[in-house]
């Protein structure tokens, strides 16, 4: 973002107030490191407050009163890492990790670190941890407190569908992904549940169960050979609306779009390649 003159002189009286409260009011020996550390957390908190529509903020907007638009800035962040905690605590009480490593590490432990660690005052632009388990559809050019509540959002949706299966059927359709033992799974989990789902419903089989069998595949190589691409990309988006909003989340359709996409480009390849989709659902199979 471009400042006029005026707007970086607003900017660097933020931070040098806020490089004395670091400091201990010893400012002189701050780094430059430490500086632009300072000035990226006032903007991430300004841009906090430029995100919002209340009527107080459309005022500072105008005038460009950047002290005040900090001030509300921070009341922001600290509302919506109160809101944050709250929902992964929420998820917290009933979490299943499938006795995957890298989907526990991630969840239970590296968030827990975030909401421990987090400094809203020094450095809210950080959201600390990598995110090593992936989430369907990640926004990574978000950062700090809405990169986390992107993430955990995501992590909360997708429990929602494998709340769907006992916890046994989803770690043998994760054995089923990998030719490596299911603790040590490094993609995403729903990923390959909503595979079989959307799969069952294109050959009108009921989802109360995610196993695939011969016949399963057989039917749908058949339905493949039948329509086009975008045929397929119509069909499963329908699908999938249905089924989000069976489960009430179907304001969530755009976080899992991405799935149908992926999906569609596999299983036309697969079967363009072998004439079947048997590789998709059986990684470890050779015929």
């Amino acid at each position: 973002m471009n400042y006029s003159q005026e707007e970086l002189l607003q900017l660097m009286v933020l931070v040098k107030n806020l490089a004395k409260k670091y400091t201990g009011n010893d400012s002189s020996s701050i780094t430059y490191n430490t500086t632009q550390m300072l000035m990226e957390a006032v903007q991430y908190t300004i841009s906090l407050s430029l995100m919002n529509n209340h009527a107080d903020i459309s005022l500072y907007k105008g005038t460009l009163e950047y002290e005040k638009l900090y001030a509300l800035g921070k009341e922001i962040l600290q509302k919506l890492f109160r809101d944050v905690l709250e929902d992964y605590q929420r998820l917290l009480e009933d979490f299943d990790d499938f006795g995957i490593s890298n989907y526990r590490n991630t969840v239970v432990d590296g968030l827990s670190a975030f909401f421990l660690h987090y400094n809203f005052h020094y450095r809210p632009q950080d959201h600390l941890l990598t995110l090593d388990y992936p989430i369907i559809n990640d926004d990574i050019h978000q950062s700090g407190i809405l990169r986390i509540k992107h993430y955990l959002r995501g992590i909360i949706l997708e429990n929602k569908i494998l709340k769907l299966y006992p916890r046994e059927v989803i770690i043998q359709r994760i054995t089923n992904s990998t030719p490596m033992g299911h603790p040590y799974f490094m993609d995403n989990i729903c990923y390959p549940v909503l595979l079989n789902m959307l799969s069952s419903l294109l050959i009108d089989k009921p989802i109360d169960t995610l196993q695939m069998t011969l016949k399963d595949i057989d039917q749908l190589n058949h339905y493949l050979s039948t329509c086009t691409y975008d045929e397929l990309i119509h069909t499963l988006d329908m699908h999938l609306k249905k089924l989000l909003k069976v489960l009430d989340i179907m304001e969530s359709f755009d976080y899992f779009k991405p799935v149908v996409r992926d999906y569609g480009v596999r299983l036309m390849h697969s079967y363009n390649q072998s004439n079947s989709a048997i590789h998709i659902f059986f990684p470890t199979h050779f015929s």
